[in-house]
């Protein structure tokens, strides 16, 4: 634990405290990017979200692309940066599941 961490504050609730913090990140990443996209391509909110989930969860249909310079531009950092948020959130995710099946199988 660091120095700035109470020594009565155990590992499971900085785990989760990070987990809602990069949590609260990703769902603002995916509002902020949908909310991008609609303005940029003038694409239906619908299809804003729908594109952001589908490209974040890398899947990629392919059946909406931006069509403008900057809508592209865009695209190529909100696919870096989500990649990073949502590995992280991921990480989180399977590092409390992992702490937790360690303790079940301590006792």
């Amino acid at each position: 634990m660091s120095e700035n961490t109470p020594k009565n504050e155990s590992n499971s609730l900085i785990y989760a405290k990070f987990g809602a913090r990069i949590g609260l990140i990703a769902a603002l990443y995916i509002v902020f990017s949908a909310t991008v996209f609609h303005y940029l391509e003038g694409w239906a909110w619908l299809d804003s979200f729908y594109f952001v989930v589908v490209t974040l969860s890398t899947v990629g249909y392919g059946d909406i692309s931006p069509k403008t310079d900057l809508g592209k531009l865009f695209t190529i950092f909100f696919i870096i940066l989500g990649i990073v948020i949502f590995s992280a959130a991921i990480t989180n995710i399977t590092t409390k599941a992992r702490k937790r099946r360690e303790k079940r199988t301590e006792k």
